[in-house]
């Protein structure tokens, strides 16, 4: 898991992203990273990047912003829209299928830019 640079954000946020009101960072990390560290979603779940791994996609690169330590939730997650290094966008609707089939949820949005990131929202 890596800090975004300071150019990173800027992109992210030039292409629809903000930077939400709350405690934390925006990181990189691959799937299988944050489910390790149970990192989950603000909406989507505690077991978002578990189920994730769990469905061949452990090594893809995620972007977002991190939640380190929620304690009145009592876990770390991720919160707003959530980009995730893909090549299509039948890969990014199946992801959002297999999400889907086990209670957890994250809509994909569409291409983010050049860099074949592709934009989830979680909801």
């Amino acid at each position: 898991m890596r800090d975004l640079t300071d150019q990173e954000i800027s992109e992210i946020i030039n292409h629809g992203g903000d930077t939400p009101d709350y405690p934390g960072k925006w990181i990189e990390a691959q799937v299988k990273e944050l489910s390790v560290l149970n990192v989950g979603t603000a909406c989507g779940g505690a077991d978002t990047f578990h189920i994730l791994d769990n469905h061949g996609y452990s090594a893809r690169r995620v972007r977002g912003y991190l939640i380190d330590w929620d304690a009145e939730e009592d876990r770390r997650y991720m919160i707003g829209m959530i980009w995730i290094k893909i090549q299509t966008e039948t890969t990014a609707e199946k992801i959002e299928r297999v999400l889907d089939r086990h209670g957890s949820s994250l809509r994909f949005d569409g291409p983010a830019d050049d860099t074949r990131f592709m934009v989830f929202e979680d909801e």
